[in-house]
């Protein structure tokens, strides 16, 4: 019995170290970024840029945690072939969130006053709560039912809506995630954000479960 739940655990920590590899391959502009490029009103393009990659990569991610109990590839083949099939639909999914942040940032940038700063602060905190929070569950739909990106935007807004308790618990396990890394950086590559996301993918079954239910009606409205 313990042989077996060591065998199992052994094999999920592989998978998550080479889902976390296959993660930073597919974010190397986003790293190069961060490492050597500083955050101002120059260089915000490259910043873009890198945000737009980073969505296809994280809707890959969770779409071959989805696949990879039935897959009988190798989890890096998976990664890729789930890496191609979102990548288009992903980008344009994407440009909104970054458009969205990058107007958040150019008028806080060009607040006048200091005060003036300071007052959109809290603002600012729920708005970046909810666009995080909106993306997760958006691409949490994205690999869940076949809709366009309207109807994974507005099943983003409903999860939110109707499941409160699921939007903290996105919330605070990034908030955890913050804190542990900086913490004990090796967590990285053995495969912590992978594993974050599988938690994710574990704990929303039910709720997606319910969804589909309603998206289903949705489309039978939409046939007649």
């Amino acid at each position: 019995m313990r042989t077996s739940i060591l065998n199992q655990l052994t094999v999920f920590v592989w998978r998550m170290i080479q889902l976390s590899f296959f993660l930073a391959i597919a974010n190397a502009v986003l790293i190069v970024t961060l490492l050597f490029i500083p955050l101002v009103l120059v260089t915000l393009p490259a910043y873009a840029i890198s945000l737009l990659l980073l969505i296809p990569s994280l809707v890959a991610l969770m779409l071959t945690i989805k696949r990879m109990d039935e897959s009988t590839t190798s989890l890096l083949r998976l990664s890729i072939k789930c890496y191609r099939e979102e990548f288009k639909g992903s980008l344009k999914y994407a440009v909104a969130y970054v458009l969205g942040v990058l107007i958040l940032f150019m008028i806080f940038a060009y607040a006048q006053e200091e005060i003036e700063r300071f007052s959109l602060i809290p603002l600012y905190f729920i708005m970046a709560i909810l666009i995080y929070v909106h993306l997760m569950f958006g691409i949490l739909m994205r690999v869940s039912f076949i809709v366009d990106i309207k109807g994974t935007w507005r099943l983003g807004l409903y999860c939110i809506a109707r499941y409160p308790i699921h939007a903290l618990f996105v919330f605070a396990g990034t908030l955890i995630l913050g804190v542990i890394i900086p913490i004990v950086p090796f967590l990285l590559p053995m495969g912590i954000i992978p594993a974050a996301f599988y938690l994710f993918f574990a704990t929303t079954k039910n709720m997606v479960s319910k969804i589909s239910e309603i998206v289903i009606i949705n489309e039978n409205e939409e046939d007649k």
